[in-house]
């Protein structure tokens, strides 16, 4: 067995053909260099809510498939005016910004703050081109519109024409009850109103507001695109990536969202983007498995140990995979016939969040 193992750790070392695992260390300051990623347009990491590893893992591969690929688009979960508030920060460093997130919303998370602020230093040392920014393709709850709106006269000044102006008072004249991808029903009825008035205008005077936001308006039409009167399935999702990548037409997406939507099983997100016209079969899929390891949910610290759904035959396969180091990557074909996943992240001892009240 000691023969075997050294063996398996010398083409690790000498990454010889064949290799179907690779060890990494989860901390920031150590790049990776793992030579399994294919180069492929569309990556997801389909992560358990609420672990502080997962913000550390994101930024690990978002920089190494930057460097690697010229990856430049994170897709991630969450409200569209959350994440575009999240993308300016990235954007510009002004830690205001995430200051008004975390009181909104009465909490932050420590790590995802930690993982905002690398990527902010990361893009500071990138020419513009090649800058990293955050997009959503999921629903927006109105919770930060009235916010977005204020932001946007700081940012661009007061609108210069009534249409403009009026349009946006009406676009930030209601905030959402909670922070959430599915509003109450008294709620829903006030947004179908909002954003009915607000497309028409849109519509009828789009070089107006293309005058007024610039850049900008491209959020403001995935806004009332992707308003949540719209049911959130992964057809939805599937639908508004495809309006957003016609958008802004880039090579290559790193999507962070929970697991079920990254499988690749029929029906999920990251299955119709693969078989999509424009990603055929580019996708690839990469699943965290968690030993002994704990998650953050509505206040409480709960037991994850989802290395159990191994059969005995795929942990003895594993534990002949021997690392030093922290964390393996291994290709799931060596341990599974499942294809639901390309690959799959072994992870033990990890925490729920860190959650920053206010």
């Amino acid at each position: 067995m000691k023969k075997s193992s050294a063996v398996i750790l010398i083409f690790l070392s000498l990454n010889l053909p064949g290799q179907n695992f690779e060890c990494f260390v989860p901390e920031y300051g150590q790049e990776l260099s793992l030579s399994l990623l294919p180069n492929k347009k569309v990556y997801f990491v389909g992560e358990t809510h609420n672990i502080a590893s997962n913000d550390l893992l994101d930024y690990q591969f978002v920089e190494l498939l930057s460097k690697k690929y010229g990856l430049r688009t994170i897709i991630k979960e969450g409200s569209y005016s959350y994440i575009y508030f999240l993308n300016e920060y990235l954007q510009t460093g002004n830690e205001n910004l995430l200051d008004t997130l975390s009181n909104s919303l009465g909490s932050f998370e420590e790590e995802q703050r930690a993982f905002l602020k690398r990527l902010y230093e990361l893009n500071s040392i990138q020419v513009e081109s090649e800058k990293i920014e955050i997009y959503s393709i999921d629903a927006e709850s109105f919770f930060h519109i009235p916010t977005l709106v204020r932001y946007w006269e700081v940012k661009w000044g007061i609108p210069p024409n009534n249409v403009v102006s009026q349009t946006l008072k009406t676009l930030g004249s209601f905030k959402s009850s909670a922070f959430t991808l599915f509003p109450e029903p008294k709620d829903k009825k006030i947004i179908e109103k909002i954003v009915a008035e607000v497309k028409i205008s849109l519509d009828a005077n789009e070089k107006l507001f293309r005058d007024y936001l610039n850049d900008d308006f491209l959020h403001l039409k995935m806004i009332i695109e992707n308003n949540a009167t719209k049911r959130r399935n992964e057809k939805s999702m599937e639908d508004n990536f495809q309006l957003l990548h016609n958008l802004i037409g880039r090579d290559r997406y790193y999507f962070s969202y929970g697991k079920l939507h990254a499988q690749k099983r029929k029906g999920w997100l990251a299955d119709r983007i693969n078989k999509s016209e424009d990603f055929l079969n580019s996708v690839v899929s990469v699943k965290p498995i968690y030993k002994n390891s704990t998650f953050y949910w509505r206040g409480d610290e709960l037991e994850l140990n989802d290395y159990e759904e191994f059969n005995s035959e795929q942990k003895m396969k594993i534990s002949s995979f021997e690392c030093d180091e922290s964390w393996m990557l291994i290709d799931s074909k060596a341990i599974s016939d499942d294809k639901a996943f390309d690959f799959y992240i072994i992870a033990s001892g990890q925490k729920g969040v860190t959650i920053i009240e206010n």
